[in-house]
């Protein structure tokens, strides 16, 4: 999971929905200007994108990503942008490659394989995303023994897996780690199977969120 220059410095523990999203639209005026300066800054759309995947203008944030992505092939941040904002809009076809072209660029290519190779076998079955957190959960896991790795990647993968116990676990881990992009899962529809727990909405309120 990615995120641009400008968040990674945030700490979502003391902001609320309404300023971070308030800080979103702060960026923007920067952006077209970091663009005007260099019109061939990947980096520039890419911030852009994820500034307007923040306020849930997707499409408009799946279009800068494309235009970073034509600009830099090989900008990870700009694949999982894109990857993340097409599976907002349930367009998990086409989001699934951004994701493989992600992990291989950012060093994890057997990761990326051994999707490859389980998306075949799965081909057609009601439930591919528990197939995938088995084998994410237990690549990432084994990395971890070694590197560290962000507890968000723990946490999804058991979300994958049906393991809601697990992914708050690993959540909770990320909020203690200050995690930069903990405040995505406040409107991120990929947790939405633990939006009726309260844990979840617990959590919500010790990142600093509104109900």
């Amino acid at each position: 999971m990615g995120t641009c220059r400008p968040f990674r410095n945030m700490k979502p523990c003391h902001r609320s929905e309404t300023e971070l999203l308030a800080c979103a639209r702060a960026l923007m005026p920067a952006q077209p200007t970091a663009i005007a300066i260099n019109p061939n800054d990947a980096a520039a759309f890419n911030d852009r994108g994820t500034s307007y995947r923040a306020m849930g203008q997707y499409d408009r944030a799946i279009q800068e990503a494309r235009r970073a992505i034509e600009i830099d092939p090989t900008f990870a941040d700009a694949h999982v942008n894109l990857a993340a904002a097409l599976g907002a809009k349930g367009l998990y076809q086409e989001a699934f490659p951004e994701w493989l072209q992600y992990l291989n660029l950012s060093g994890d290519g057997e990761l990326a394989q051994q999707l490859t190779v389980a998306a075949k076998e799965v081909s057609g079955s009601s439930d591919p995303g528990r197939k995938f957190g088995q084998i994410t959960l237990r690549y990432f896991q084994k990395k971890s023994r070694t590197r560290y790795v962000s507890p968000l990647f723990i946490a999804g993968s058991y979300l994958n897996l049906g393991d809601k116990n697990h992914a708050l676990e690993w959540l909770d881990k990320a909020y203690q780690e200050r995690s930069p992009v903990l405040f995505a899962i406040k409107v991120d529809p990929s947790w939405d199977p633990l939006r009726s727990d309260p844990r979840f909405d617990k959590l919500i309120r010790k990142i600093g969120f509104p109900n």
